[in-house]
């Protein structure tokens, strides 16, 4: 990502395991800043995990802006 005034922020808000199979997935969230209004972002790569990322993803993870 690219900063630009006034900017926005991506944070991680969850994370949670599927302790049978290993399997990690995380919560985003976007805010712009100053912070007012925060939203969890969509997975519009896998809809069936959305709105969960899986923590196995290569090396540039693609999330809505």
């Amino acid at each position: 990502m690219r900063g630009s005034f006034p900017g926005h922020a991506v944070t991680v808000v969850a994370m949670a395991e599927d302790q049978n199979k290993g399997r990690k997935v995380f919560l985003l969230a976007q805010s712009f800043l100053p912070a007012q209004d925060i939203h969890v972002l969509k997975n519009r790569n896998d809809k069936t995990l959305s709105p969960w990322y899986d923590l196995n993803f290569e090396k540039t993870l693609e999330a809505p802006s």
